[in-house]
């Protein structure tokens, strides 16, 4: 098993970092297969809307039959006790009566809850019944009318391509045409305006454009991209969001090249992280909404609120498997030229100083101070660092902080990087903000 600094680095090719990944992964599956024999148990105290469709447990099943279906390309993990019961256990929630129900009834659900049964197809596990209730849905020209973020449609795609039956070939509406030139792809992120929303449609839009990794994506410029991913790489950080820092690492990884410097902090801040505390947190798991469930919805409330930031590791896990550890290697440099490790290390203090006085509140900003301080992350440090640290202010819109930790990075390797050019920007904006409120509003004159 790989030591605690090897998961940090990631050395290119390291035996032990592979053993590392399939552990994991395994110990997803072990994790997952535990918890959904009490799923029912669990459903009782989630509280769905009466006229949902997709109830929470479904969406749990469907979530673990895609699992399965991309950990299941790793050699090895198909053979256990746990991708078994797993497997049972999704045929049994994602084909049951109360779907075949609701798909003859509403049509329309084939493209969310049919899935589970599109991911199982996919795995090997075929229903030919169940093909042909979908294949009757979608003759009633109900399937894919509905509205959908273009992602979504994207991930039903994805599905129909992977169970290629032959109900869904390029079935009119429910075959969408996806280019990536006008796509979430298509757009520089910067992590200093970045939304969760805006991050997710970014990670969905490269998981299944590239098949979790699998394909490429023709005309698209990976290291324009990638730079997207760190810049919001440095967001999720901030915010403390280990599931959207999970997607944001995974959308790196199913890129060619190499990972970035915010990659590589990101990396060694989930392992910190998940070494230390054993589990990844949830970002709407709440302390005091655990405190007021009854105490025999308690389980299903913790397990509700982890396991989707669970699964992604699972998936990120299998995506650098698949890389070969390529995703690692080489260390990249902060620029053009590596500053003095000595300088680094007293503007990251000075720079920390500003963001968090008194010490970063949140797991994710402590444990990426911790390892840059001590020089524990791979190559870079400084950018990633600065970056996290100017969304922080901007976050509390601290302008004072913001223009102090710019006057760090003058002179450094990061001086002249995008990151350090939007938030010179963003300042002057403020600026002209100041100056246009500060001014005497006058009435038009009528022409």
């Amino acid at each position: 098993m790989a030591g605690p600094r090897d998961r940090l680095t990631a050395p290119p090719g390291a035996a032990p970092l592979a053993e590392y990944l399939h552990h994991r992964i395994d110990e997803v599956l072990e994790f997952a297969a535990g918890q959904l024999r009490h799923l029912d148990d669990y459903a009782a105290h989630w509280h769905d809307d009466p006229g949902e469709m997709v109830r929470k447990e479904d969406k749990v099943a469907i979530e673990t039959a895609m699992l399965l279906l991309v950990t299941g390309r790793i050699p090895g993990h198909r053979d256990g006790e746990a991708w078994r019961r797993l497997v049972d256990e999704c045929v049994r929630r994602c084909r049951g009566g109360r779907v075949r129900c609701v798909i003859a009834r509403h049509p329309r659900t084939v493209s969310s809850l049919g899935l589970g049964h599109l991911f199982l197809s996919a795995l090997g596990c075929p229903d030919e019944d169940l093909d042909h209730l979908l294949e009757n849905a979608v003759g009633t020209g109900q399937v894919g009318i509905e509205e959908h973020v273009p992602f979504r449609r994207l991930e039903f795609e994805w599905a129909r391509r992977g169970a290629a039956h032959p109900a869904f070939a390029e079935s009119g509406r429910a075959a969408s045409k996806w280019r990536p030139e006008v796509s979430a792809i298509a757009s520089d992120r910067d992590g200093l305006y970045a939304t969760r929303e805006d991050c997710y449609a970014l990670t969905h839009t490269l998981m299944y454009a590239t098949d979790f990794g699998v394909a490429g994506i023709p005309g698209i410029d990976a290291e324009r991209l990638r730079s997207s991913i760190g810049s919001t790489i440095c967001f999720a950080l901030a915010i403390d969001d280990f599931d959207l820092l999970g997607e944001l690492l995974l959308a790196d990884a199913v890129l060619p090249g190499h990972a970035s410097a915010a990659a590589r902090c990101g990396w060694a801040v989930r392992t910190r992280v998940l070494d230390d505390r054993g589990a990844l947190p949830g970002p709407t798991f709440r302390d005091a909404e655990l405190a007021k469930q009854e105490p025999a919805g308690r389980a299903g409330y913790r397990f509700y609120h982890s396991y989707h930031t669970t699964y992604v590791d699972a998936l990120l896990c299998a995506a650098v498997l698949s890389r070969r550890h390529h995703w690692f290697a080489p260390e990249p440099a902060d620029g053009p030229r590596a500053d003095e490790p000595q300088a680094d290390d007293r503007r990251i203090r000075r720079i920390a100083g500003l963001a968090w006085p008194g010490g970063p509140r949140s797991g994710a900003a402590a444990a990426l101070l911790d390892l840059c301080t001590r020089s524990i992350v791979p190559g870079a440090r400084l950018g990633p660092l600065a970056e996290t640290a100017i969304i922080e202010v901007v976050r509390r819109y601290d302008l004072v902080a913001l223009r102090r930790i710019l006057q760090e990075v003058r002179g450094s390797s990061i001086a002249e990087s995008r990151s350090i050019a939007v938030a010179t920007r963003f300042l002057a904006n403020q600026t002209a903000l100041a100056t246009c409120l500060e001014s005497p509003v006058t009435p038009r004159s009528k022409p």
